[in-house]
C-alpha cells in the first residue's frame, strides 16, 4: 500500500506518522512516532487500538473518535513527561465510510518551553523598562509632577507606555490639571526627546494668522508678509513633537489642513507650489467637551478620532485629594530653594486646604501657595493666614473639623479619605455606586472601607 519511496520520505518528518485500516490495527508507523511515544514496532503492529488501549501501551485512541465521526479529530494528551498533540484524519470511500486513519502526532513540549521563556522574558522586560521609565521620569529636565493617588500614578504610567509611540494623543481635562505637564513629559521621555517641542495655544492665536503660524508662508504671499517668508511652528517642530493646547479653540477652515498634515504628513504654506513633509508627532490637549463640539458640527468628527488615537483624562485636584498635601510640600520646598527661606505650612492649614474645592486646580493651588509663601512674615503659615474664603467654606463645601490634633501627613490624608468615603455614601446606594462617584475601583473602596472600619450603606 505504501511504497517503500513514500516511506522513506514519511521517515523525514519530525512528526510522527500512524496509518491504520478501519479497524484500527497499524498499516505503517514511521520513526518519528517511536521516538515521540517511547513505544517499539512489536507494542504496536499486530494490536489493535482497543488492545493498545487495555495494554496500557496509549491512553486514548484519537482513530476511536474518527471512526466514529468520521471527521479531523484532535486531541491534546501527556506521554510521560512530553506533552503532544495528535490530530486523526479519515480517508473516505465511495460509500462515505472509513478506510484508513492517519494520525499525525507532535510534540509540542519544546514549544511550550519557548512560550514560557518568550513569556517570561516578556515580563522582565516589562519590568526593566516600568524601572527605566521611573527613573528616566525623575532624571525630565521639566517641572516636577507630584503624585501620591493612584489615579496619577496610574495615569504616569500611561504616560510612559505612551512615550514610547508616535501615535497621536489627546489629553482631555480642566483648566489647570497640568495637561502641558503631560505633554511635555511625554515628549521628554520619548525617542524624540532631543528634538524640539512646540507648545501652540491655539486659543491665543488671532484667526487669520493662525494658518501662517502653523504652515509658514512664502515670499509675497500676502499684503504685509516678510520679503523672506517665514518657516511654520510645524516645520520648525520637524523630528520633534507640537503640542495643540486648547485644540477646541482651532478655526473649523483650518481643521482639514491641521487632518491632511496628520494623515500624510505633507504640508503647503501659504503662496507655496510645493508641498513640505513634517515628521512630527502631535499631542493635543482640551478643557472642552470636544464630542458635544462634533455632535454640534463645530468640530470636525474626523480630525477628532484622528487626534484621540490615545486619550488620557487627567482629573480634577478636588477628585484626588491625597495629592494635595504633596503638592504643598513640593510648592514650600521648591520657594524655599528660590528665596532661601524654611517656611512650612500648619497641619491645620493644610487639612482645611484639602478640603477646598479648587476649581482652578494645580494652578490656582500653586498660585495661593505661593501667594501666602510671599505674603507671611512668619516661618509658620497657620490657618489665619488663609483668604477667607477658605477659612469660611461657602455653602456645599466639607467643613474642617473643629478640634483638629496635630497629624503627619498619611494620618491626614486618610482623614480625607474617611471624609470622601462617608460624603459618597450619603449620595450613594451601593458600594459600586460610591466607587464610580469616588473614581477607583469597587475592591479598592472595599478595601479601604475595610482597613478604616467602615460600615458604608
Amino acid at each position: 500500500m505504501i511504497t517503500q519511496k513514500c516511506k522513506q520520505i514519511l521517515n523525514t518528518s519530525y512528526d510522527g506518522i500512524y496509518v491504520t485500516d478501519s479497524s484500527g490495527r497499524a498499516l505503517y508507523v514511521n520513526e518519528a512516532y517511536f521516538q515521540i511515544t517511547g513505544l517499539k514496532q512489536d507494542d504496536v503492529f499486530d494490536k489493535t487500538l482497543d488492545e493498545l488501549i487495555s495494554g496500557g501501551y496509549i491512553k486514548s485512541s484519537v482513530a476511536k473518535r474518527v471512526l466514529q465521526s468520521k471527521e479531523v479529530t484532535t486531541i491534546v494528551q501527556e506521554i510521560g513527561s512530553k506533552q503532544v498533540i495528535i490530530t486523526g484524519t479519515p480517508l473516505l470511500d465511495e460509500d462515505g465510510e472509513v478506510v484508513l486513519i492517519v494520525i499525525n502526532i507532535r510534540d509540542i513540549s519544546e514549544l511550550n518551553f519557548l512560550r514560557e521563556k518568550y513569556e517570561a522574558a516578556h515580563r522582565l522586560s516589562e519590568q526593566y523598562y516600568s524601572e527605566l521609565a521611573e527613573l528616566r521620569l525623575q532624571q525630565l529636565n521639566m517641572r516636577q509632577i507630584v503624585a501620591k493617588s493612584k489615579k496619577m500614578h496610574d495615569l504616569i504610567q500611561l504616560a510612559m507606555r505612551v512615550s514610547r509611540v508616535d501615535s497621536t494623543v489627546l489629553i482631555k481635562g480642566e483648566s489647570g490639571v497640568g495637561k502641558g505637564v503631560f505633554a511635555e513629559m511625554i515628549h521628554n521621555a520619548g525617542l524624540r526627546s532631543a528634538k524640539p517641542f512646540i507648545h501652540i495655544n491655539c486659543a491665543s492665536i488671532p484667526e487669520n494668522l493662525m494658518e501662517a503660524e502653523f504652515f509658514g508662508y512664502e515670499k509675497g504671499a500676502f499684503t504685509g508678509a516678510k520679503d523672506q517668508g517665514k518657516t511654520g511652528l510645524f516645520e520648525i517642530a520637524h523630528e520633534g513633537t507640537i503640542f495643540l493646547d486648547e485644540i477646541g479653540d482651532l478655526p473649523l477652515i483650518l481643521q482639514p489642513k491641521l487632518l491632511q498634515v496628520l494623515e500624510t504628513g505633507e504640508l503647503r504654506p501659504i503662496g507655496g507650489v510645493n508641498s513640505k513633509f513634517v515628521d512630527v508627532r502631535v499631542i493635543s490637549a482640551s478643557n472642552k467637551n470636544l464630542e458635544e463640539m462634533v455632535n454640534q458640527k463645530e468640530f470636525r468628527e474626523d480630525l477628532y478620532y484622528r487626534l484621540k488615537v490615545i486619550e488620557i483624562e487627567i482629573p480634577p485636584l478636588r477628585e484626588r485629594k491625597e495629592d494635595i498635601p504633596a503638592l504643598i510640600n513640593n510648592y514650600l520646598q521648591r520657594f524655599n530653594a528660590r528665596y532661601g527661606s524654611d517656611k512650612q505650612l500648619s497641619i491645620e492649614a493644610i487639612h482645611r486646604l484639602a478640603a477646598h474645592p479648587w476649581r482652578g486646580n494645580i494652578r490656582e493651588l500653586e498660585n495661593l501657595i505661593e501667594n501666602l509663601y510671599v505674603m507671611s512674615d512668619s516661618k509658620f503659615i497657620t490657618l489665619p493666614d488663609l483668604p477667607d474664603y477658605i477659612v469660611s467654606p461657602q455653602q456645599g463645601q466639607t467643613p474642617a473639623d473643629e478640634h483638629f490634633s496635630p497629624l503627619d501627613m498619611k494620618e491626614a490624608v486618610v482623614k480625607i479619605e474617611k471624609q470622601m468615603i462617608n460624603d459618597a455614601f450619603k449620595k450613594c446606594k451601593n458600594t459600586r455606586e460610591a466607587a464610580r462617584l469616588l473614581g477607583v475601583s469597587q475592591p479598592t473602596l472595599v478595601r479601604k472601607m475595610k482597613r478604616y472600619g467602615l460600615q458604608g450603606l
